[in-house]
């Protein structure tokens, strides 16, 4: 603590003008770039823009750093002064008389003495000026304002730190005082989240009525807290929200909220440093928009959910500032207008954008650093300064006339010489070299060019075509977009605003080709063409009128079910698809009416997901759309023995209605309302609603004795209701039926420990872990396992459960980025492709017009 004070205090000493100016320099400086950046980047995603605010915020913090320990390079931009400072800083500490004294140049031993003499006059002349800086007056009175300055911006910065230490403790007391999450509709929603982005649900959710919003607290262990309405939300509000927070945590968003209170904290009085602060916060919220949209939310939904939330919080926000929310007001409209784009990039960042964003903003920091604002120096003190040198020189250097005399004459002038052969060369020659070089640089030049031209990205392409759109330069900006469409990008959308383009150049063959080629990619809104201006011009055109016909609802509907079809088998062929991606197919397959191929995706999905119920669900839908009532019903008893649990959605679900009025499907319907494991209003603490219930779970047993999720309902209905033997055994039955393995063994631990069975409910619990069970979010908190809490073994599963999930979870986002980077690189091949593909068709048209 002395230490740093000292440092303080001799950084507040050593405060000058020229210092406070170059501080704010740096500070402008880097700001300004990230910024800058930031702006650039515009066209690009929210996660990149925030990796540069980021990587900006972080050279700030790490400004004063570098400085002190780099080398400096001193800008002399301030105004001179001809006159000796206020601060009474003496003008020199050398005596030029003293310097020319003949002495130096007789006795070697009394020019050192000499120079010991003045050494040490210089020495006491300067401490008599360090002792009257430090009784913080200068020898003529003068109040030095510099110091004065550095003092109030040094105390300002320690009063917010202390008040951002505070807020983090307010958070800390928040979260530690909420209570946990255990209503089952809410942690299904968690897990569903949790699953969709590939991560364990380990994070501690709990419910405050200290918060308005969701939002997310702490660093290393986060938090997620949400107001008590969320106790009332539906299922597809639960998630979204679960998957904006889960992306806040995956992206480690709070350590840049970290970054942005310290530099404000650091630097109060540079606006710069509040901006970067509040942009970060913007990108980092539209980051994670980007996350959830990624995930297959429909943008529509996803802000209707936000708006909502927001809009039920109101003004209530006690934590803003200070957590990472889902839905604040206060960025709430700039957010929907970007969710609600479908023209903007929504990827990650590359590890590989990551590292050279971080290399380049620390060869940026280390310049910026380097640079200390001085005052040009004045008339007189250049003269010093060549007489200080001079003497310097002369004390360095004995020079004799005869050393001098045998010094060699210095050589030609470089104008002076003469060619190889001894002529000049003529003037014609020197003029036919120059426009040969010329001409050869601007060769280089145009390859450079071409070069640069065909390795554009299509979306650099895309952005070129609205800027020239926008500068009314229609004729080129309908090129760019062509060549967007043709490189794989966005092609629908591209060919469109080509054609677009082309119709307000005046180029209506061009413009109606590419229109159908917009069509053909996939861009079939009948109303944007019916309504688009910028297509006017094309109306009275019968060309145009064919090809409107062509996005009719039937011939759209037709063009997509064949793309869908395509997709279908190219994923059956490379067999590399997510299971996501086979749900998501499947999906709009059996919208299209491709039911039977929509059945065999979501069977790949189950085979990929085998843990998962909605696979074998959609398979039942598929089926019943498709005809295929016998199938359907097989497909839908699975689900629910399974674990599929909705009897309500089962019942109304329009997928499932060529099946209503089967015996066979109402009596699924009834199993399902049989198998409900909580009732409406029912916890796990509700004792005696348990013990009431335990005699339908009997039932449903004895009617289906060889249905795994039976005896688990069972075994479930026993350990609540108090009977944890009777509870142990149906778990039993139910692991031999093979029903949920992991789930099984771990609710096994819970009864033994129930039970005081400490080394068996150890055992169940290694179990449950190696048969890929997450111990890391529920058993910490469960209850049922208070009797082994404070086993040593129990605390070791813990740790390492703990650390295998946060692997799983970096590994997973890592997997993450290297699919998004595998789908640039396949974009990359699709755009070489097509440029083959046009090169060979100039070369057929070329040979048939030489024939």
């Amino acid at each position: 603590m002395d230490a740093l004070l000292a440092t303080v205090m001799a950084w507040v000493r050593d405060a000058t003008w020229a210092g406070l100016a170059g501080c704010v320099l740096q500070l402008t400086l880097v700001a300004t770039a990230g910024l800058a950046i930031a702006r650039l980047a515009r066209g690009g995603s929210a996660a990149f823009r925030h990796l540069a605010l980021i990587v900006t915020m972080a050279a700030l913090i790490a400004l004063p750093l570098a400085g002190a320990a780099l080398p400096a390079w001193r800008l002399p931009i301030l105004p001179a002064s001809s006159a000796p400072l206020s601060t009474g800083e003496p003008a020199s500490l050398w005596n030029p008389a003293l310097d020319l004294a003949p002495a130096s140049a007789g006795d070697p031993s009394a020019a050192r003495a000499l120079r010991a003499d003045r050494m040490a006059d210089a020495d006491a002349r300067a401490a008599t000026f360090v002792t009257s800086s430090l009784r913080g007056t200068s020898p003529v009175g003068a109040v030095r304002w510099p110091a004065a300055l550095a003092l109030l911006a040094i105390v300002v910065a320690a009063g917010l730190v202390a008040r951002s230490l505070a807020g983090a403790m307010v958070v800390a007391r928040v979260a530690a005082r909420a209570h946990d999450v255990e209503d089952p509709a809410i942690l299904a929603a968690f897990a569903a989240a949790c699953a969709r982005l590939g991560v364990a649900p380990r994070m501690r959710l709990v419910m405050s009525d200290r918060v308005g919003v969701p939002a997310v607290a702490g660093l290393l262990r986060p938090t997620l807290v949400l107001p008590p309405d969320a106790a009332s939300w539906d299922a597809d509000k639960l998630r979204i929200v679960f998957l904006h927070e889960l992306a806040h945590v995956l992206r480690g968003d709070a350590v840049g909220l970290l970054l942005g209170r310290v530099a404000t904290a650091l630097y109060w009085f540079h606006p710069l440093a509040w901006t970067l602060a509040r942009e970060t916060r913007r990108e980092s919220e539209r980051a994670c928009d980007d996350v959830v949209l990624g995930c297959g939310e429909r943008a529509s939904a996803y802000a209707g959910h936000l708006l909502a939330i927001a809009s039920a919080a109101g003004a209530r926000d006690p934590l803003a500032g200070l957590t990472l929310a889902a839905a604040r007001r206060s960025s709430l409209e700039g957010r929907l207008v970007a969710i609600l784009r479908d023209d903007l990039a929504r990827a990650p960042v590359s590890r590989r954008a990551t590292w050279i964003a971080v290399i380049a903003a620390a060869a940026a920091l280390s310049a910026f650093a380097s640079v200390r604002v001085v005052a040009a120096p004045a008339k007189a003190a250049r003269v010093e300064t060549r007489t200080r040198t001079a003497y310097a020189m002369s004390e360095r250097t004995v020079t004799s006339e005869a050393t001098v005399a045998s010094e060699p004459p210095p050589p030609p002038d470089a104008g002076e010489a003469a060619e190889p052969d001894g002529g000049a060369i003529a003037a014609g020659d020197k003029t036919d070299r120059s426009r040969i070089e010329r001409e050869q640089r601007a060769r280089e030049e145009r390859s450079r060019e071409d070069e640069w031209a065909r390795d554009r990205s299509g979306a650099s392409w895309f952005e070129e075509g609205k800027r020239l759109y926008d500068d009314e330069r229609y004729g080129e900006a309908g090129d760019a977009y062509v060549r967007a469409g043709e490189s794989g990008y966005r092609e629908g959308t591209s060919f469109y605003d080509a054609a677009c383009s082309f119709s307000l150049a005046g180029s209506k063959a061009r413009a109606i080709e590419t229109l159908q080629r917009a069509i053909e990619a996939g861009f079939d809104d009948p109303t944007q063409i019916a309504n688009d201006s910028d297509l006017d011009p094309l109306r009275e055109d019968p060309r145009f009128a064919e090809v409107v016909r062509r996005t009719s609802p039937e011939a759209t509907a037709s063009r997509k079910r064949s793309r869908l079809l395509e997709e279908f088998e190219r994923m059956r062929r490379t067999e590399d698809a997510q299971a996501s991606d086979w749900g998501t197919v499947g999906i709009q397959l059996m919208r299209s009416g491709a039911c039977a191929e929509a059945a065999d995706a979501f069977q790949h999905q189950h085979e990929l997901e085998p843990a998962s119920v909605n696979p074998i669900y959609n398979t039942a839908c598929a089926y019943a759309l498709g005809g295929d009532k016998a199938r359907a019903l097989e497909a839908l008893e699975r689900a629910i023995a399974a674990g599929y649990g909705d009897a309500d959605h089962i019942a109304k679900d329009e997928d499932l209605r060529p099946l209503h009025g089967d015996a066979r499907f109402d009596r699924a319907v009834r199993l399902t309302e049989d198998l409900a494991l909580y009732d409406q209003g029912r916890d796990d603490e509700d004792v005696n609603g348990w013990r009431a219930d335990l005699p339908r779970f009997q039932r449903v047993t004895r009617e289906h004795a060889d249905m795994g999720r039976a005896w688990f309902n069972l075994g479930y209905a026993a350990l609540r209701a108090g009977d944890a033997r009777h509870g142990y055994d149906a778990f039993h039955r139910a692991l031999d039926l093979h029903y949920r393995e992991g789930t099984t063994m771990y609710d096994l631990g819970c009864a033994a420990a129930r039970l005081s069975e400490t080394d068996r409910a150890i055992e169940w619990l290694e179990k449950a872990e190696a048969a890929g069970m997450s111990l890391a979010y529920m058993a910490p908190h469960d209850r049922d396992l208070e009797s082994v809490r404070y086993d040593p073994r129990f605390r070791e599963l813990m740790d390492r459960a703990e650390r295998d999930e946060w692997h799983k979870a970096y590994n997973n986002f890592r997997d993450k980025v290297g699919i998004k980077r595998k789908e640039t690189d396949k974009e990359k091949d699709k755009a070489t492709e097509s440029e083959k593909r046009k090169a060979k068709e100039k070369a057929k048209e070329g040979s048939s017009d030489s024939d």
